[in-house]
């Protein structure tokens, strides 16, 4: 199944990590504050990227924001 896109939704973990990356949170704060290791934090990260069809963190958190994922707060 390599090379092609993860099929369905975010699952809540994942928005939960899009929401941190988009707040500019490191690998190793975001596994501070979920209480996870950093490596499964990446992991949760590369399937946010097959999911969403993102390269990188930018474009990710882009469409999570496209997709109604993420909505801007506090403006």
């Amino acid at each position: 199944m390599q090379g092609r896109t993860w099929p369905g939704p975010l699952t809540a973990r994942e928005i939960q990590i899009l929401d941190l990356m988009g707040r500019g949170l490191s690998r190793l704060e975001m596994a501070r504050v979920l209480s996870i290791s950093p490596n499964t934090v990446q992991h949760h990260q590369r399937l946010i990227y097959l999911r969403l069809e993102a390269k990188n963190a930018p474009s990710a958190i882009a469409k999570g924001f496209r997709l109604g994922y993420l909505m801007l707060v506090g403006m």
